[in-house]
């Protein structure tokens, strides 16, 4: 119960990629004799006004245990340095030809946009994936065997995962991002002849991206489960060019969408084994990164971790730049 109320426990499939989740606000109990007609009707009833509350907030006992688990906690606010689009396909004649992914969460008319979690860790393993095999080449067994524990394997179908028993879970848990104040603005677009540099009389659409309305951004959040500090030192380099913009977002990236710049950063490291968690807190201001906890030199140790895995993989070393 307390699993429930805290968040910890989601239902249905892609629990790692932001879905299944919520969170149960209070619990209600009815103790019931079904040899009694009366006590019968009651549970039929969809009326729970008569449950009685807990006894003890569930879990409240359990705050004394300690928690063991080892997992890498992320959370970075970036804010939009332009527009952004996640397609998504409307039927409707009078709306443009693709608009972006909405969510009926709070913000104008009961719909926000959003970034979806199957998105953002496809962005995120596309550009790990580079930087592996920058250093690998085009070693596949290398390279699957730091991404496939991490993101899950991705070109086997359903009859290759039973013959070869290599089904595995992402250990990377990605949550869904909402936008919340957002400017929606329609953009005309033409398709050019590449052979003769003019334009096609025919492919004319339109779309509808987003921009933020403040600087509050948005908050990519992510946990790595029984992470090494190998496989955080990948993590951080992927973050690091999403953070200084070099990474993008949804479609259009070829005409400048989806670019990010960081504001904030939470890492929080809970190695378990009665070890106190680690914590980095960070912010971008005046063009330098200022450590309000934690310090850079820690983080780079996860780098060099990093390096470290590449020099016994027989790989070149990777470059760690500030």
């Amino acid at each position: 119960l307390a699993g429930f109320e805290q968040g910890e426990i989601r239902l249905g499939a892609k629990t790692r990629r932001g879905m299944g989740r919520g969170t149960v606000g209070k619990w209600g109990v009815q103790d019931l004799d079904f040899s009694r007609p009366q006590d019968v009707l009651e549970w039929l009833k969809p009326d729970l006004s008569s449950s009685q509350a807990l006894p003890k907030r569930a879990g409240s006992q359990l705050k004394s245990l300690t928690d063991k688990r080892n997992f890498f906690d992320l959370k970075v606010t970036f804010a939009l340095s332009g527009s952004v689009l996640v397609r998504s396909y409307v039927e409707n004649e009078n709306l443009p030809d693709s608009v972006q992914l909405k969510s009926r969460n709070t913000g104008k008319n009961g719909e926000s946009a959003v970034l979806p979690a199957t998105a953002l860790a496809g962005v995120l393993r596309h550009r790990a994936e580079r930087i592996v095999r920058t250093l690998v080449g085009d070693n596949k067994a290398k390279i699957e065997k730091i991404l496939h524990p991490l993101f899950g394997p991705d070109d086997l179908d359903d009859k290759t995962v039973k013959k070869s028993g290599r089904q595995m879970v992402s250990r990377l848990r990605v949550e869904e991002a909402c936008l919340d104040k957002t400017i929606e603005e329609i953009q005309t677009r033409i398709k050019i002849d590449r052979f003769t540099g003019g334009v096609l009389p025919g492919p004319l659409f339109d779309e509808m991206p987003v921009w933020a309305e403040d600087d509050k951004g948005w908050s990519l959040e992510c946990r790595l489960w029984q992470p090494s500090p190998a496989e955080i030192g990948l993590l951080l380099h992927v973050i690091k060019d999403m953070w200084v913009g070099d990474l993008t977002v949804g479609s259009g990236a070829g005409i400048g969408r989806g670019t990010m710049r960081g504001l904030t950063a939470e890492l929080i490291w809970h190695e378990g084994d009665n070890l106190p968690p680690q914590s980095w807190r960070f912010k971008q201001a005046d063009g330098q990164i200022a450590f309000s906890e934690g310090n850079a030199a820690d983080l780079e140790v996860f780098a060099q971790e990093f390096n470290d895995w590449v020099a016994e993989n027989q790989l070149v070393l990777s470059t760690v730049s500030g």
